[in-house]
């Protein structure tokens, strides 16, 4: 996982893997791009965000809970703005997932 978070660093925000960790595991992704698409939509009045869960995405993880894979899509659009793998499926841990998208959508859309 290392490897592959180092290997995607790039420009405004790096690459796609935008965060990981181990317990509880989960890894979201989104490109700078993605990020801009959602500011634009929203702008534009259509900004609806429509929230998908499924599991058996990937083997289970010993000693964790099943790996769910969740995506955020344009109501209007069948593209993700961003997806994330986790683990804990709290209310308030996917909510803070969800704020990290939330942030750096602030980065591309000069701050608000």
């Amino acid at each position: 996982m290392r490897e592959a978070y180092n290997s995607s660093i790039g420009s405004s925000l790096p690459g796609y893997i935008q965060a990981m960790g181990a317990v509880p595991f989960y890894v979201l992704f989104y490109t700078q791009q993605q990020a801009e698409f959602f500011t634009d939509k929203c702008r534009n009045g259509s900004g609806v965000l429509h929230i998908d869960c499924m599991g058996t995405v990937m083997k289970r993880m010993p000693e964790q809970k099943v790996p769910y894979y969740y995506a955020m899509v344009m109501q209007d659009h069948s593209m993700p703005v961003c997806e994330f793998l986790t683990t804990c499926h709290r209310h308030a841990w996917l909510m803070s997932v969800m704020a990290h998208f939330l942030r750096d959508v602030e980065t591309v859309n000069a701050g608000r």
